[in-house]
């Protein structure tokens, strides 16, 4: 259920941001000046497993924060066009070596997240010869459940209380 909850978010953003860009003909010939960190509203912060966060920014995109820094995520060969709707879709998963994985649902790519910088996950014939990453941990499995249990409390205070409905008034016997 909360993931069409998510995807009704997503849509309702496109949906926004698409009637923001209706601007006149002086303005499209100008330049657009990038998003800046400060001037951007964030959809999502995902922790990593080495203490930093990637943070997906509705007109900016996707940054990578440590401490008190953040930097944009550089995406090769990722078109401009599709820069609007492929950042509201994006979802991270955290890997155990500080890594993550981006999910884009609107090109149905994954790309491989280190820090600063995007690679495009490609099929190879095996993996055999690629070494374990880490000793096994329970981070991944602790964002997972989080990520869960963060959905489950926001289902629930979407749903109405019984108790909230206002009692009934008395009848008025007023003669």
């Amino acid at each position: 259920m909360n993931t069409k909850a998510n995807t009704f978010f997503t849509m309702l953003l496109l949906v926004a941001s698409g009637c923001d860009r209706a601007k006149t003909k002086h303005a499209e010939t100008q330049p657009q000046k990038p998003t800046s960190f400060r001037e951007t509203m964030f959809t999502s912060v995902t922790p990593t497993a080495d203490g930093g966060a990637y943070a997906i920014g509705v007109d900016s995109g996707l940054w990578f924060l440590r401490g008190s820094h953040a930097v944009k995520v550089r995406f090769p060969d990722l078109p401009a066009d599709a820069a609007d709707t492929f950042f509201v879709t994006l979802e991270i998963t955290p890997l155990l070596d500080g890594g993550a994985y981006a999910h884009s649902m609107t090109d149905k790519s994954f790309w491989h997240l280190r820090a600063d910088t995007a690679e495009r996950v490609s099929e190879v014939p095996s993996l055999s010869s690629m070494p374990p990453v880490a000793p096994l941990s329970a981070f991944p499995l602790y964002i997972a459940e989080r990520q869960k249990r963060l959905q489950a409390e926001q289902e629930r205070d979407e749903r109405p209380n019984p108790d909230d409905r206002p009692e009934p008034e008395p009848p008025d016997y007023d003669y």
